[in-house]
């Protein structure tokens, strides 16, 4: 206790001699003694909290004789103390930093505080009016603060600001946000309605607390302002503004005519609100909103001219929307548009004037009629007349309103079976060609290649049906015709694959026959039948000069030559050779079978065998007269 009470006149000793050292006097805002305050360059006399300011001070007293060490300044940031001498025990200020002198200048920076904690009295800083002011530093042992102020400079404190642009719009609606005085060089969090929202764009501040343009998107959201609020991620700093959410609707389709089923869609209404909406300011069905002021509803274009016309909707809170409908003029649908004669069709009609009379024609001729309703839409159904295969125009009049549609009568033409290159046909397979649409009691006629092949009269229902068998043709395509006008054509794809390869029977290889030689293979099978050719030579290589014999469209799988065929006779050394291939009713060949190998014995005619066994008998009796004479004589 002792010890502060001699600290404490030690000090007041101390702080007498340094006023009686001569110092000039230094009165508070002394002549010649400047400051500056900047940020980024720009003077300036106001700041948010935590912004770095620049303060450049000149025209100070330099260092005294009898300093050892430099002189300062002391920057303080607070209220004003309201003397010219600084009280540091009761003034609400805050020791910033001491900068040393240079030649009676300096410069420094310092953040504009958030509390000020230097006196007694402590306090938060808030926006409003404070000051930046210096008192000199004195350097010795103990350093000593000086009271006198120098020099005294307004700052006023700024809260941090955003601006919106736009300020109002409809539900996702692309905002951009800048602002300013927020935290220094911070990375910045947007949020909308307390929830945080993506951003993009700029989003950090810089060294003076702003940031450029940040972008978000309006989510769904009720009419009426909602708050944006920008914080620094840091210091917590923030700032707010308010975006006014405007309902809008959108419609699909725009266009149609009476009676066409639109679909309205609407954002930025009063939540879990009733929804009215009109067409051409005509009520209809109402609706409701979500909580978030959305709403999905379904209305129906009324009877009206060709025009457009507005649709109106509104939550009876005063906030309401409008679009645009264009009503087209009158029009009908056929389902089906084409068919046989005697078809049943269904029409609908939309656009015409509401409540009245609707006849319907079919080629001019009344086929049915209807009337329209409130809306201006009707229906009908019709059964198409008989009349040939054509095109013709289908009416429906309410007497001032007239639509057309095209209906075809069709003919309808087919065969069974249809055949392609993967699934071909026969000859002798069964073809059906049907039809409709066609002439009752008329005649159709069945052509294959240009040959009639069927014919078939028309019923009494149009219908018709003509069966034939595919003649005999080659592989490949071929055309059918149903001559019906207009006449029909089908393709006919015939088979292309050949038929096996026969196999050799007889003669055996390397045997002795007779001229009249019989030949014998195994059954060849094809649907679209068979027949072979067998072929004889001198040579194995059935070179055309070797060619003996050539039979072609043999039916049986076996063959004797004729008389006029048989063979000369042939050693085993010089044989002849012989093979056979079949050939379908296409024209589709096998190929040949294996070569076999027989050679052919010699004959005699009848006389010359008569003349030789005349011979033999002349020469036994001439034997038995010479034997008979040489018996006796002995």
């Amino acid at each position: 206790m002792k010890d502060n009470k001699l600290f404490r006149v030690l000090r007041a000793v101390m702080f007498a001699i340094l006023l009686a050292l001569p110092f000039p006097a230094t009165p508070a805002l002394a002549v010649g003694e400047t400051i500056t305050l900047s940020s980024q360059g720009v003077t300036t006399s106001q700041g948010a909290i935590g912004q770095e300011i620049t303060i450049s001070g000149s025209g100070f007293y330099g260092t005294a004789a009898n300093e050892t060490a430099s002189r300062g300044v002391i920057i303080l940031f607070g209220k004003h103390p309201g003397s010219a001498i600084m009280d540091y025990s009761a003034a609400i200020y805050e020791r910033i930093k001491i900068a040393e002198l240079s030649n009676g200048t300096f410069q420094t920076t310092f953040p504009v505080p958030s509390r000020l904690s230097g006196g007694t009295t402590k306090e938060d800083v808030v926006t409003g009016s404070y000051y930046v002011f210096l008192t000199y530093y004195y350097p010795g042992s103990p350093p000593i603060d000086g009271l006198s102020v120098i020099l005294i400079a307004p700052f006023n404190v700024v809260a941090g600001s955003i601006t919106l642009q736009p300020g109002s719009g409809a539900i996702g609606t692309e905002v951009s946000i800048n602002g300013t005085y927020l935290g220094l060089n911070e990375p910045i969090v947007v949020s909308y309605d307390g929830f945080e929202a993506p951003i993009t764009g700029d989003k950090d501040t810089d060294g003076s607390g702003a940031f450029g343009v940040t972008k978000i998107t309006i989510p769904p959201s009720t009419a009426g302002p909602h708050l944006i609020r920008v914080t620094a991620n840091n210091s917590g700093i923030s700032a707010q503004a308010n975006f006014t959410v405007k309902p809008t609707i959108s419609i699909a389709p725009s266009s149609g005519a009476a009676g066409t089923l639109i679909t309205v869609k609407g954002n930025g209404f009063s939540g879990g609100s009733a929804i009215g909406i009109n067409f051409d300011n005509e009520a209809l069905t109402p609706g409701n909103s979500d909580t978030a002021g959305s709403f999905v509803m379904n209305a129906v274009a009324l009877s009206r001219a060709p025009g457009n016309y507005t649709i109106t909707t509104s939550d009876g809170k005063g906030n309401s929307a409008t679009a645009t409908f264009a009503v087209t003029a009158s029009g009908i649908k056929l389902s089906p548009s084409a068919g046989l004669a005697g078809t049943a069709v269904s029409l609908t009609g939309s656009g015409f004037i509401a409540s009245r009379p609707i006849t319907i024609t079919f080629n001019d001729a009344k086929v049915a009629s209807s009337t329209s309703d409130a809306q201006g839409a009707f229906s009908a159904n019709f059964t198409v007349p008989a009349l040939a295969a054509a095109t013709y125009k289908i009416k429906a009049t309410d007497g001032s309103n007239t639509s057309e549609a095209d209906f075809a009568i069709s003919l309808t033409v087919d065969i069974t079976p249809k055949t392609s290159q993967a699934s071909p046909g026969y000859i002798g397979s069964e073809v059906t060609v049907t039809g409709a649409g066609a002439t009752p009691g008329s005649t159709v006629t069945i052509t294959y290649d240009g040959t009639q092949v069927a014919t078939a009269s028309v019923n009494a229902d149009k219908t018709f049906s003509a069966t034939f068998k595919v003649p005999a043709s080659s592989a490949g395509e071929h055309t059918i015709v149903a001559s019906i006008d207009p006449a029909r054509k089908f393709t006919f794809v015939m088979e292309s694959t050949p038929p096996a390869i026969p196999l050799p029977l007889k003669p055996e290889m390397n045997i002795k026959t007779k001229p009249a030689t019989f030949f014998d293979w195994d059954d060849v099978t094809d649907p679209s039948g068979v027949t072979y050719t067998l072929r004889i030579a001198t040579a194995r290589d059935f070179s055309p000069s070797s060619i003996a014999l050539e039979k072609t469209g043999i039916s049986l799988s076996q063959y004797t030559l004729s008389d006029e065929e048989k063979l000369k006779p042939t050693t085993k050394q010089a044989p002849y050779y012989w093979h056979v291939k079949a050939v379908d009713g296409a024209g589709n060949q096998s190929g040949w079978s294996g070569t076999g190998a027989f050679s052919v014995g010699g004959g005699l005619s009848q006389p010359v065998i008569y003349f030789l066994i005349g011979i033999g008998a002349l020469a036994v009796i001439i034997f038995a007269f010479w034997l008979g004479k040489r018996i006796s004589s002995r």
